[in-house]
């Protein structure tokens, strides 16, 4: 067993120059083709280690003027990120938290803002609020074509949200989000192609969803005749 007393803090972290450590072939893996900004960090590690023991941990961590490039995906750039880690009294997964306090990032034509939290790594539960201003363009690649072959336009969400994150996904976990969400849409100018048989124009209004209750004020669509 050994006894651990350390106090940890590092300022102006270059991440550019941390990443350059990372075996290439494992940022091939992960599809990173550029990683860059300024991280801090501060926090203490006290108590006994062992087999069976960890001592606690208590850290501060912040991120800025960071950029992003995977490979497939649009660049993230202007990342700002400022939260917190305890894995707690008990020194376990049951005690761990993340405090996100403010997460932002931006793409070159949207951008988010995010903070929440998440608690007990054996059964993880979370909260989230997130404020999203998105471009539908730029992620349209990603969208299924049996699903939707085009979709363009701008949309302003706000979505609130939290519970407990199931072993695996599925149609149940639908259900659920949709007891335990909340969400605010704002919807500028969309177009949507399911097929050429099936598309909207000009689909503009404010959508909100609470429990069950959803309202649709001021919506504005043309449906092309055929």
């Amino acid at each position: 067993t050994i006894e651990t007393d350390m106090k940890i803090k590092a300022n102006q972290i270059d991440l550019e120059e941390v990443i350059k450590y990372i075996p290439g072939k494992s940022l091939m893996n992960l599809g990173l083709k550029k990683v860059s900004g300024v991280a801090n960090i501060d926090g203490s590690v006290k108590g006994f280690i062992s087999d069976s023991i960890l001592p606690e941990v208590n850290m501060a961590f912040e991120i800025s003027n960071g950029n992003v490039h995977k490979a497939g995906y649009p660049s993230a750039r202007n990342i700002s990120l400022e939260g917190y880690f305890t894995n707690g009294k008990m020194q376990n997964n049951t005690t761990t938290r993340v405090d996100i306090r403010k997460f932002h990032a931006e793409t070159e034509q949207s951008s988010i803002d995010l903070s929440g939290t998440l608690n007990n790594l054996d059964r993880i539960q979370y909260e989230i609020n997130s404020d999203m201003d998105l471009e539908l363009s730029e992620f349209k690649e990603f969208i299924p074509d049996t699903l939707m072959q085009d979709a363009r336009g701008r949309i302003l969400a706000r979505l609130v949200t939290k519970g407990v994150l199931p072993d695996s996904i599925g149609n149940d976990f639908v259900d659920y989000l949709l007891e335990t969400s909340q969400f605010d849409l704002i919807i500028n100018d969309l177009f949507l192609k399911v097929d050429s048989t099936l598309s909207l124009d000009s689909l503009s209004g404010q959508l909100t969803y609470d429990l069950h209750h959803f309202d649709a004020n001021g919506l504005h669509v043309i449906i092309p005749s055929y």
